[in-house]
């Protein structure tokens, strides 16, 4: 029959919704543990946001999940490494952090600007020197987006450094780099007073 599904896909349909259904616990994490090998992305994608779903439960530490998820940066496919990303951001672990700020910090400018946007997201939930000099290089950045992203990120968790980066950007060419520098240098005194 033309057009007809085969029982692989249609497995493979079922195995995402069955992730999106399941309680998160042991059984489940073995599961989506193994499911991260299946060559089908969309397994692979509901096996991440399982896993996901997992961080802080007591039957998966911080550091198992970042092991098994790390690998998924790596995949040739653009929605796994993003729903990579974003598990990873659900873990409240700074070690975890400074893993996705190497990351960013070793991907060049202009290039892969949605992964960088996206850590970017996750970055903004922590605090440290170290993580606020790395975003502020992102100021940067040959994509507008990124550069955004990092002013934001910097409104949100940066403090004096930052501010005097984002103070510096305010006279950039492009409008909204510097409209959005101003917000976050802002947003820092602010917060900072």
């Amino acid at each position: 029959m033309p057009g007809a599904a085969s029982a692989e896909e249609i497995k493979k349909e079922l195995s995402v919704k069955a992730f999106a259904s399941i309680p998160p616990d042991e059984n489940t994490r073995i599961i989506a543990m193994r499911a991260l090998e299946d060559s089908s992305v969309a397994v692979k994608k509901a096996a991440i946001a399982a896993l996901g779903s997992m961080a802080g439960k007591e039957f998966l530490d911080d550091l198992s999940l970042l092991k098994c998820l790390a690998p998924m940066l790596e995949d040739k496919d653009k929605g796994v490494k993003k729903a990579a990303i974003r598990a990873l951001g659900k873990i409240k672990n700074e070690r975890v952090a400074v893993t996705l700020a190497d990351i960013l910090e070793n991907t060049a400018s202009g290039s892969s600007a949605w992964i960088k946007y996206e850590i970017i997201r996750v970055l903004e939930k922590h605090n440290s020197e170290r993580i606020e000099q790395i975003l502020i290089n992102q100021l940067i950045d040959g994509d507008i987006l990124v550069q955004i992203a990092a002013c934001e990120a910097l409104g949100k968790t940066g403090g004096a450094k930052a501010r005097a980066a984002l103070k510096n950007l305010q006279r950039s060419e492009n409008r909204d780099i510097g409209d959005a520098a101003k917000r976050a240098a802002e947003s820092i005194e602010k917060r900072v007073r």
